[in-house]
């Protein structure tokens, strides 16, 4: 179980998909070329640091949140119009050394392809408050 101020280790790598100023209702999808070339980045970064991929694919309540890719208790998703991934270590009040080496050659390797104007991480350390 949890106590009630369990820290939270929580990262992103974010990837930006610029809308065309003519179009306006613009949604992402995992079949996107770019989106594509973007997961095999983002995979290649996982299996390199010693992550698989999961076998099965997500299920129906995570792609409902806009989940495409899971490495263990690491989701690939999409929102609006950005691919984030996300590194939640639970008990932690730092990440992890593997996770920082993932994030910082994920960030590295998605600048390198799509511009690092558009790769962002985020670091978010909280204390998961329970009421």
């Amino acid at each position: 179980g949890c106590s009630l101020r369990d820290p939270i280790a929580h990262r992103t790598v974010a990837l930006d998909f610029p809308v065309p100023q003519q179009q306006t209702n613009v949604t992402l999808s995992a079949t996107d070329p770019e989106i594509q070339e973007a997961l095999r980045i983002i995979d290649e970064v996982f299996v390199t640091n010693g992550f698989a991929r999961d076998k099965n694919p997500p299920a129906p309540q995570d792609q409902a949140q806009g989940i495409i890719a899971a490495y263990g208790r690491y989701a690939v998703s999409i929102k609006s119009h950005s691919l984030i991934v996300s590194f939640v270590e639970f008990g932690k009040r730092r990440s992890s050394p593997i996770v920082r080496r993932t994030c910082s050659l994920m960030k590295d390797k998605l600048s390198n392809r799509f511009g690092a104007q558009r790769v962002s991480v985020d670091i978010d350390t909280d204390q998961m408050q329970v009421r």
